[in-house]
C-alpha cells in the first residue's frame, strides 16, 4: 500500500505531526491510495480515516469524498463515491465510514482516491494519522 498526490498534492510524512501530510498545490487536489496487494472488499466493510485540519487553513475545507475503486470499479467514478463532512479545528477526530450497504464496494480493492478538500488554496493541509479498512 502506498500514498501518492495524484493531482496538485504533495505527500511528505511530517515527524513533528506524526502524520503524512497532504499539502494542496493547487485547484482539485486529490491524493490515491493504491493497494498492491489483494485485500477483498468483501471482508472490509468499514474504513476508519484519522486526521486533522490545521485552523490556519483557509475556509471552505470541510468535505472529503472517497472514490472506492473495487472490482469492476478500477478507476474513480461519482457512482462508487461517499461524501464525509470533517471538522476542522486543529484536533485530530477519527472518520468512520460504513461501506456495507455500498453495492459498488465488493471485490479486489484497487485504490482510494481521497478529494480531501472541496474548497481550498495553496498550502492548506490535511495530516493523516491512519487510515485503516476493518
Amino acid at each position: 500500500v502506498h500514498v501518492i498526490g495524484s493531482n496538485n498534492t504533495t505527500v511528505a510524512y511530517n515527524s513533528a505531526a506524526g502524520a503524512l501530510a497532504l499539502v494542496v498545490t493547487g485547484q482539485d487536489p486529490h491524493a490515491t491510495i493504491v493497494y498492491n496487494d489483494a485485500l477483498s472488499a468483501n471482508r472490509y466493510k468499514t474504513i476508519e480515516i484519522t486526521y486533522m485540519i490545521p485552523t490556519s487553513n483557509s475556509n471552505g475545507n470541510n468535505v472529503t469524498d472517497l472514490f472506492l475503486c473495487a472490482g469492476n470499479v478500477t478507476n474513480p467514478d461519482a457512482n462508487a463515491c461517499v461524501r464525509v463532512q470533517h471538522t476542522a479545528d486543529g484536533q485530530y477526530h477519527t472518520l468512520v465510514i460504513d461501506l456495507s450497504d455500498k453495492a459498488f464496494w465488493q471485490g479486489d480493492i484497487h485504490k482510494i482516491r481521497l478529494d480531501y478538500m472541496d474548497s481550498c488554496a495553496a498550502g492548506d493541509k490535511i495530516y493523516i494519522k491512519n487510515i485503516t479498512l476493518q
